[in-house]
């Protein structure tokens, strides 16, 4: 009796942690890190002000929110060639795993169409992540000089 109500427990766990859990979770992450971010900048900015009272607050607030978004932008544009990576190297191993079990004579015709199907749309997708990526980089490049 108890192994079956673990059983059912665990199988319905799963999907709930995957689809609520995880989410909440990163939403907290992201949430703390900025909040963490400010609280440091207020530090820098009070140490600031107490170290010297004569300098310029408002200047200060705008340096440290120029490099909070360089470096957002930065993130941004590694999150598209990781994601471009991630995608294209997906839509290939299910082209390369369509190829060989295409060739196979046990291989049923059903199973065909997912994987080019998938393979292909993940493949789009991870080759416009590569081209945003390589487009936007020079842009920001030259703003930044």
């Amino acid at each position: 009796m108890f192994a079956i109500l673990f059983c059912s427990f665990s199988n319905s766990f799963m999907p709930w942690s995957l689809c609520f859990l995880l989410p909440v979770i990163i939403c907290w992450l992201v949430s703390r890190t900025r909040q963490n971010y400010d609280n440091k900048n207020a530090e820098i900015i009070t140490k600031a002000i107490e170290a010297n009272p004569s300098v310029d607050v408002n200047k200060l607030i705008e340096i440290l929110g120029k490099s909070r978004k360089n470096k957002a932008e930065r993130d941004m544009r590694t999150t598209y060639l990781l994601r471009g990576c991630l995608c294209s190297c997906l839509g290939v191993a299910l082209l390369i795993v369509w190829a060989f079990a295409h060739f196979d004579p046990a291989y049923d015709l059903v199973i065909d169409v997912p994987y080019i199907f998938f393979g292909l749309i993940a493949l789009a997708l991870g080759i416009a992540f590569l081209i945003v990526y390589f487009v936007t980089r020079p842009s920001d490049n030259s703003e930044e000089k």
